[in-house]
């Protein structure tokens, strides 16, 4: 049929996203990459972070919608997503999200 789907996109776009430099360009493979500018370097400078030792599990208090504890009940989530046009097992016209760990102290 005439209808789009995920994995024709997903292949199309893998396809197209594999001949195009996702980094520095540098003319030489033994060259360092360049510098990001000050564009690219401030980019994320206002978008919301948390710290990298923040506690493992805990409750939000405050008033504050964004804080960085918030872990409650279970703990941190980590979230891992493959995209593949060519999987090794299942079937060829869909997709998988995979991996949802509860890291557990």
């Amino acid at each position: 049929s005439n209808m789009v789907n995920i994995p024709s996109i997903a292949s199309l776009a893998g396809g197209f996203l594999s001949q195009v430099p996702l980094g520095s360009w540098s003319p030489s493979p033994n060259a360092p990459a360049a510098p990001p500018s000050s564009s690219q370097a401030n980019y994320f400078s206002s978008a919301p972070s948390c710290p990298i030792d923040g506690p493992m599990s805990c409750h939000n208090t405050t008033v504050a919608p964004d804080s960085c504890c918030f872990i409650y009940p279970g703990g941190q989530l980590l979230q891992t997503q493959f995209w593949d046009t060519s999987p090794a097992v299942g079937p060829e016209d869909s997709w998988t999200l995979h991996g949802l760990w509860y890291v557990h102290v």
